[in-house]
Order: structure tokens, then C-alpha cells, then sequence
């Protein structure tokens, strides 16, 4: 069911300059000793420089995009917070925030003050509607789409939104969920009676996401596993790697439960070679052509 949905990005100003573009990827900003947070921010006349939201620390190497048609420039990654105040203690989700913002993260995957609004498990059918009624009623138009995008869910992106959502159409950024596919893609879930599966959400929460855990999605992602092996990866590093290298990408929505989990993560953007070798995405299509969609819902 698709739904309507927030999205807030920090919206810290400094003495960094960087041109504002709609889609291609901003390389990590410099490091700036102060930050101030404005009450509010008005677009830029065309062709003016504009100041990103962000200025990263020197040892962050995230990119940079804005979403859609709004002037919110947010890191490629997304902090995801659904575990806060379930998995994690406050102080855990503390020390989560301050080492996401401290690695260049300026976005949140929460429930803000509503500055640009969007969609959430939309198809092609129901953004063009939100982009017409938009026109011909003189309202906010959407700036982005929250869908489940990764190596076991790809069709539906792929497909068609991918056309609706490119800047020279609808130009709706995509801030995919789930690139981990619960945390199937990490390996963890293959040995059920693991500590780690044992300590997963999708055994501490019965029925959650139950779509990764069928046969076939096993089976595609002990095939995914192996990929990554063969090619000097971890399983993390291929899956966050594939999400993040597709042009039509904004921004990743990773969740942690720890600060470790939250670096490998960042770690896999930053240091995974970008994009994957075209060897290794030759046999992620490999794979995929035998397991298509095995998680779709």
C-alpha cells in the first residue's frame, strides 16, 4: 500500500561552496570548523552557487546528490532509525547518530518537520498521479520515492520507475529501504542456530519480512554469497556496493544496531571500488536471471 511520507535532511549551512545539480554525484566535501543552523533556506536563482546542507569531516568519502527537484543535497547514505527504542538503548542510538554524522551521513530516515514530501511503496501509476494532481492543483510536488531496492528486489524499480522517476521526466529521486534485504544479503540468517541470527530482527520480531526468508531467497542469496567470496568481497560490500553504484540511486537507507554494524556499512560505500568491476556485475546478472525477484511482495 503506498503511502505518503516525510523525508528531513540536516540542514546545517557552512563555509562550503558547491554547485547544486539535480542528479550526478558530489565527491566528499571538506572539513569546516562551524556550522550554523538556519531558520530557513530559500532556493538559489538559476546558476547560482549553492551551499551544501553538509560539509563532511576529512575522513568521510560519501557523495553527494540532491532529491529529486528540491534543493535538499543529502549524503548517499540515509540513516535508517526503526530499530531505535526496540534494538537499541538511547545511549547506543546516540552513539550511532554522532558516528553517522561524523562520517559525512546529513540524512535520517524519521518523522520531522515536513519540508518536501514523498512516496512510499508507490508504482508508476500512482506517481504520475501525485505529480498531475500536483500541477493542476498548484500543490508541493513530490521529490522523492521510498522503495525496497536490492539484489533480491529489483524488477519493479527497474522496470518502470526507473523511466517515471529519471530527471528529464518525473525526476522522483529514490531513497531505497532494505538494500540488505533485512540483513539476509549479510549471511547471518544461512545458520538459523547462529548468536547472530538468533539476535536478527527477523527471529526476534516472528512474521517480519517473512518474504527473505522462502526458499528461493535463500537460495539466491547463498548464491550471492559465493559471488562476493569469488571476487574478494565481503556480502556486504557486494550488496551495498550494487545498491549504491546505479545512476538512479539518491540515497541508501541502511539501519545499525551497533556502531561496528553502522562502519562496516559506511566502510562498504567508502572503500568498495566504485562502481563493481564489470566482471563482478556480469555475474550478479548471472544470478539474477535464475533468481528474479525471489523476495517480491
Amino acid at each position: 500500500m503506498a503511502s505518503l511520507c516525510s523525508f528531513t535532511a540536516s540542514s546545517f549551512s557552512s563555509q562550503c561552496d558547491n554547485v547544486s545539480l539535480s542528479h550526478p554525484l558530489k565527491p566528499s566535501l571538506p572539513l569546516t570548523n562551524s556550522f550554523t543552523l538556519p531558520r530557513n533556506m530559500k532556493k538559489k536563482k538559476s546558476g547560482a552557487r549553492t551551499r551544501p546542507l553538509f560539509c563532511a569531516f576529512k575522513n568521510a568519502a560519501l557523495q553527494y546528490r540532491n532529491i529529486g527537484d528540491s534543493d535538499l543535497n543529502i549524503s548517499e547514505i540515509t540513516l535508517g532509525t526503526m530499530t531505535f527504542g526496540e534494538q537499541n538503548t538511547e545511549k547506543e542510538a546516540h552513539d550511532i547518530l554522532h558516528y553517522a554524522f561524523d562520517r559525512g551521513i546529513n540524512a535520517l530516515d524519521t518523522s520531522e518537520a515536513v519540508r518536501y514530501i514523498g512516496v512510499s511503496n508507490e508504482t508508476s501509476y500512482g506517481v504520475m498521479e501525485f505529480v498531475h494532481a500536483a500541477k493542476v492543483g498548484g500543490l508541493p510536488k513530490i521529490v522523492s520515492i521510498q522503495n525496497s531496492y536490492s539484489l533480491l528486489v529489483r524488477c519493479r524499480f527497474e522496470v518502470d520507475l526507473v523511466e517515471v522517476c529519471h530527471p528529464k521526466n518525473c525526476n522522483i529521486g529514490l531513497l531505497s529501504y532494505s538494500p540488505l534485504g533485512g540483513g539476509i544479503l549479510t549471511g547471518k540468517y544461512i545458520d538459523i542456530n547462529s548468536e547472530a541470527a538468533k539476535r536478527g530482527r527477523l527471529n526476534l520480531f516472528p512474521g517480519y519480512m517473512e518474504r527473505y526468508k522462502n526458499l528461493a531467497s535463500r537460495e539466491a542469496t547463498i548464491k550471492y554469497l559465493e559471488l562476493a567470496k569469488n571476487h574478494g568481497l565481503t556480502p556486504v560490500q557486494l550488496a551495498l556496493g550494487f545498491a549504491r553504484d546505479h545512476p538512479f540511486m539518491t540515497s541508501t537507507i541502511i539501519g545499525a544496531t551497533s556502531v561496528d554494524q553502522l562502519k562496516e556499512d559506511i566502510d562498504a560505500f567508502t572503500s568498495t571500488e566504485r562502481p563493481l568491476p564489470a566482471e563482478v556485475m556480469t555475474d550478479i546478472e548471472t544470478v539474477f536471471k535464475r533468481y528474479k525477484d525471489p523476495a517480491i511482495f
